[in-house]
């Protein structure tokens, strides 16, 4: 299937919008990390399912989340 340009380039903004946060060192909620993460699965999926399903594989995003405090906690 091919992607919209405009799919494509809002999933890229809010991934790089993410990256600056971060490369900011601006506080990460657990909403915030897991929303990132859906973010760039999406992205990946747009350029191959099969990306998608190898990140997920190797990811260890949703065992390091566990440890990120929610808004409510920080």
């Amino acid at each position: 299937m091919r992607w919209p340009f405009s799919y494509i380039s809002n999933l890229t903004f809010e991934i790089r919008n993410l990256r600056n946060r971060i490369g900011h060192h601006h506080r990460l909620d657990a909403h915030s990390a897991v929303f990132g993460f859906q973010l760039i699965l999406q992205l990946a999926r747009a350029i191959d399912e099969d990306l998608e399903a190898w990140i997920v594989e190797g990811s260890r995003v949703d065992e390091l989340i566990k440890g990120i405090p929610t808004i409510t906690e920080v």
